[in-house]
Formats: structure tokens, C-alpha cells, sequence
């Protein structure tokens, strides 16, 4: 509680909330423009959205079904996809949504190694992501969180 108090004296409310409306904004953009990786996977998903995880045969499997365009259209919407979260992290400076920001740009930073690298992917590359993928999926429910309790709290006192 006293982490709690001090943040929500220290922190710069309109520009917390500002960044977070152009991070959920940058947020639908990506989410717009990553909407044909939907036909390419057809009923697989991609790396970022397995929060269970997932192993190198899944990984070979995925990149083989997108092929060439596919894995270049992928890194592409991968590069767009690590703008949101790091203005969400920037948003509240707290270790929830900072945590997840810093995940998640390893987390694409990550699968961009993987595309790049398709079809020599390392196993230990896919362990890595899989891991960093799970841990930003625990995340982002406590960055929420912690976000709308901190101006909950300042209107509190």
C-alpha cells in the first residue's frame, strides 16, 4: 500500500492517461493491420496469442504454413505489434505494466529471431519465447489492474 500511495502522488496523471489512450490506440491499429495473419494461419494461432506456450515442431509447423509472404507480413505486424505495449508500460510506472511492456518487447524481439532465422529454428530460441510468452500473459491482467486501482486509490484519499 505505501509502493501504492507514493506512486499515485508522484505519477503525472493527464499524461499517464494519454499514453494509455494512444497505447490502446496503437493497440487497434496493430490489431487492424494484423488481421489478415487470421486467413494466413487459418486454425492455428500465432506465437503471441499461445498462452500455453509452445514448442519447436509447433513453431516449424506455423512458419511452414506461412510461407515466405506470410512470415515476411508476420515480422512486419511483429514490429507494429511491440509500439502499444511499450506505451501502455509507459503509461504507469509500475512494475506490472512495465514488466509487461519489457516481456512483451522481448517476447517479439524473440519471434522476429525465429522468422528470420525459419527453417534453422534452435529449440532453446523456442523455449525462450514460450517462456517470455506465458509470463507476459500473467502480466497483463495485473498491469490493468494496477492501473485502474492507482487513480481509484488517488480519488480514495
Amino acid at each position: 500500500m505505501i509502493i501504492i500511495k507514493r506512486l499515485s502522488r508522484k505519477t503525472n496523471w493527464p499524461v499517464a492517461i494519454i499514453i494509455f489512450v494512444v497505447a490502446i490506440s496503437s493497440y487497434l491499429i496493430y490489431f487492424n493491420y494484423s488481421e489478415p495473419l487470421k486467413t494466413l494461419v487459418g486454425d492455428q494461432q500465432i506465437l503471441d496469442i499461445r498462452g500455453s506456450g509452445y514448442n519447436q515442431e509447433e513453431v516449424s509447423q506455423l512458419l511452414g504454413i506461412l510461407g515466405d509472404e506470410g512470415r515476411s507480413f508476420y515480422l512486419k505486424t511483429t514490429l507494429l505489434d511491440t509500439v502499444w505495449p511499450l506505451l501502455l508500460a509507459l503509461s504507469v510506472v509500475f512494475f506490472a505494466p512495465l514488466a509487461f511492456g519489457v516481456l512483451d518487447a522481448f517476447e517479439n524481439f524473440g519471434i522476429l529471431l525465429l522468422l528470420v532465422d525459419y527453417p534453422d529454428i534452435s529449440s532453446s530460441l523456442v523455449s525462450y519465447c514460450a517462456m517470455i510468452t506465458r509470463m507476459k500473459w500473467v502480466a497483463i491482467p495485473i498491469a490493468f489492474l494496477v492501473f485502474l486501482a492507482l487513480p481509484v486509490r488517488k480519488m480514495a484519499q
